[in-house]
């Protein structure tokens, strides 16, 4: 999820419809909001994230890092969190996750059921890769 995406649904969340409405209620400046359109978001600066982050009650990890797709978690780049983090993505990236970034129960548990009843499929190309 990219920081457009993020910003929108946290807009959303918040019922304001338009950027008018946030740079009003943010005091962010209009054309700083409507340059991450047009300019796009690669060098946008800390205060205006900081300002978002306090805004939204989100954090900045949350804003910065495509990764990071639930508002309250940080990034934690520890190697026990890589794989986590991949898993979040590909499961994003597979349209798997709801619209705020979790994961119903349902789904999660058709998911495990498709595993576990292809297990032995998936452990025989693991050991063929090595």
């Amino acid at each position: 999820m990219d920081f457009i995406e993020k910003l929108e649904a946290l807009m959303k969340s918040k019922g304001i419809d338009n950027l008018n409405e946030l740079s009003l209620q943010s005091k962010i400046p209009y054309t700083t909001l409507k340059g991450f359109y047009t300019r796009g978001t690669e060098k946008i600066q800390r205060t205006t994230l900081n300002k978002l982050a306090d805004f939204f009650e989100c954090t900045l990890d949350y804003l910065a890092c495509d990764d990071v797709l639930d508002p309250s978690k940080h990034f934690a780049p520890g190697e026990e969190y890589k794989e986590l983090y991949k898993i979040e993505r590909a499961l994003n990236n597979a349209g798997f996750l709801d619209d705020d970034g979790s994961l119903s129960d349902e789904r999660l548990n058709n998911m495990i059921d498709v595993l576990i009843a292809n297990k032995k499929f998936i452990m025989n190309n693991d050991k063929e890769k090595k």
